[in-house]
């Protein structure tokens, strides 16, 4: 993973050099602090063995108020040394942080439906945000401390070998045990951190789920089982987060435990070299500063190791989304738009179907081979049209018939196959998906809201933008999309802001306002091509209708490709022609009158929709609504 991802971590290879090579110093600089330590008290102590007269010797005085000032000296160094390692590696770390957390977001945006229908969104927010901090805890504390470590060993051995071999090898004889118990519980840390993120990504999908659909639970009255859900999902958490901590704390104890056995031998046999003069007593002192010099990264040898466990494991999480590929991608070289854009459609044989991500594969006996074939959902089937430029079409059919599936793959929102639709003659996996989605302007069925004002919402776009087409275009479209009027009853008008997908806007309002964007951006984008899914399923009989005559009213269909899906049959007579589809396939094609004549199914359909109309309250104007009020 690291070897992988190594272009994301040299990208920081200053400041983590010069933060290594400001431990490093640090390191050595503190390494030769005990030593002056150990060169001042044998002074005084052969200053006093000498007599009183010695104590006044200059040279004396002069030899020992110079270690003092080295002393200091090194300790300022250190200080230094040790803020700047600080500075240069953790900033290092946040940076990388910051990257990588962009890189990842960058990289979910272009995935296609399917990804996300394989990936919850409490998962995707938890790899966003905790494993991408946990490799920044890795890269940040967990590499200081590693460096630390080894330059706190690499500089302190040879000085306490100096001073005492055998005080050294007692020092260090129960270590192996250490590294054994290492080794034993490291892998088990790394195991336990999967289990806590993938419980953490559970509770955020949970979390996620209830805070969206909070009206179907309070409606249901099933706010204790929600209640439950997540008590039993939290009490999960808790048990296995408990026994990572358990093991994160064993490991820390077991290095704590051996510092502090390593102590008790030094001072017991340490103590009776010193009487024995094997040792001089500033030799002892300086031994002892130099095992603490390693007691504290000795210590922390077990946290550091859980946390590059826990950074290793995050890594490979965040490595499951970045090297899941988008299907969906501009070609390497694209081909350009015959220019000025028509918006000509050619529709050759497409068939497209849905993959079940969890669908179980199944066993196909082939001939000789077994083979496993996998559960799919066939959407459309051998779809083969031409949409003449500057047309209206309607596309109608029974619930599940393919229509939305139909228009989302016009602007690659589905992976759409090669070589089966063409705009103006060019294959649209051909072109950049910048280019397409320029030429096309497009209204999903689901009328989604970001959680801004009504007039960031319609523009996308920074408010400066909404003052400047404020009068020219974006009332223009509000009014067209018949929500004006209900837009100016508020109390700050366009700046109201609408909440988490418009929740603050009834159904039929969010539909108008993303109406309304759709016709800023085909106005704005000049697109050739206009895609209206389901566009008055949310609004009365008489909204649509005054809807209906504000766009002929204003000629957004004049010179546009237009296609729409839609159940309501005052529409449908306003298109140049229909196409009516059932199961993935185009049953007939023609006419509003010639299909009501000749089709049962259409003539079917018609019937529903005559008797909604009949059973639609017909609400009176905006104005006149308003005005009453």
């Amino acid at each position: 993973m690291f070897i992988k991802y190594r272009g994301l971590f040299l990208k920081y290879k200053v400041p983590f050099t010069l933060g290594i090579l400001a431990l490093l110093a640090t390191n050595a600089a503190g390494a030769m602090i005990p030593d002056l330590i150990q060169q001042a008290i044998d002074l005084l102590d052969i200053t006093k063995r000498q007599g009183i007269e010695a104590l006044s010797d200059s040279q004396t005085q002069q030899a020992f108020e110079a270690l003092l000032f080295q002393m200091l000296g090194l300790s300022v160094l250190v200080f230094a040394a040790r803020l700047l390692s600080r500075y240069w590696i953790i900033g290092a770390g946040q940076r990388l942080e910051y990257d990588l957390r962009n890189r990842v977001y960058q990289h979910i945006l272009k995935m296609p439906n399917s990804f996300f229908s394989a990936n919850p969104s409490g998962e995707l927010m938890s790899r966003m945000t905790n494993d991408v901090e946990s490799l920044r805890m890795m890269i940040g504390g967990g590499l200081m401390l590693g460096f630390n470590t080894f330059f706190v060993y690499c500089t302190t051995l040879p000085m306490m070998i100096r001073i005492s071999p055998m005080l050294t090898l007692l020092t260090f004889i129960l270590y192996p045990f250490g590294i054994w118990a290492l080794s034993k519980i490291s892998s088990r840390v790394k195991a336990l951190y999967y289990q806590v993120q993938d419980v953490l990504g559970q509770i955020s999908t949970v979390v996620q789920e209830n805070f969206t659909g909070i009206a179907v639970i309070q409606a249901y009255a099933k706010e204790t089982v929600e209640n439950t859900r997540m008590q039993n999902e939290s009490r999960r958490y808790l048990k296995v987060y408990q026994q990572l901590i358990h093991k994160r704390v064993i490991l820390m104890m077991i290095f704590v435990m051996l510092g502090g056995l390593s102590y008790l031998a030094v001072l017991s046999f340490g103590g009776w070299q010193v009487i024995d003069q094997k040792i001089t007593l500033g030799g002892f002192i300086a031994f002892t500063l130099f095992l603490e010099r390693i007691a504290w990264p000795t210590a922390s040898m077990g946290w550091t190791i859980s946390t590059v466990q826990q950074g290793a494991a995050a890594l490979k999480r965040v490595d499951d989304i970045l090297s899941q590929e988008s299907t969906i991608t501009s070609p390497d070289n694209p081909e350009p738009l015959p220019q000025p854009v028509k918006g000509d459609l050619n529709i050759r044989d497409l068939s497209f179907t849905y993959l079940n991500p969890y669908a179980k594969k199944t066993p196909v006996n082939n001939g000789d081979e077994n083979q496993e074939e996998e559960d799919v959902l066939y959407a459309l089937k051998n779809i083969t049209l031409h949409l003449p430029a500057g047309q209206t079409v309607a596309i109608v059919g029974p619930i599940g018939a393919g229509k939305s599936t139909l228009l989302r793959l016009l602007p690659r929102l589905l992976e759409t196959p090669d070589n089966t639709v063409f705009i103006d003659s060019v294959d649209i996996t051909r072109l950049s998906l910048e280019a397409l989605r320029k030429t096309i302007a497009l209204m999903p069925q689901q009328s989604y809201l970001f959680s801004n004002t009504i007039a960031n919402n319609i523009v996308l776009a920074k408010p400066e933008e909404f003052v400047n087409l404020r009068e020219s275009h974006v009332i223009p479209a509000t009014k067209a999309a018949s929500v004006h009027p209900e837009i100016q009853a508020m109390m700050h008008q366009y700046e109201t802001t609408v909440g988490e997908r418009g929740v603050m806007l009834s159904g039929g309002q969010r539909q108008r306002v993303s109406l309304a964007r759709t016709i800023l951006q085909s106005q704005l984008l000049e697109a050739p091509v206009l895609i209206l899914d389901d566009p008055f399923s949310q609004v009365d009989a008489g909204t649509e209708e005054r809807i209906i005559d504000a766009l002929e009213s204003r000629k957004l269909f004049e010179n546009k490709t237009t296609l729409f899906a839609t159940h309501r049959m005052s529409m449908v007579q306003k298109a140049d022609w229909v196409i009516l589809m059932n199961h993935g396939e185009i049953v007939a094609t023609g006419s509003h009158q010639d299909l009501l004549a000749s089709q049962p199914l259409y003539q079917q359909l018609h019937r529903q929709d005559e008797l909604r109309k009949q059973t639609d309250v017909i609400l009176p104007s905006d104005d006149e609504a308003i005005n009453h009020v």
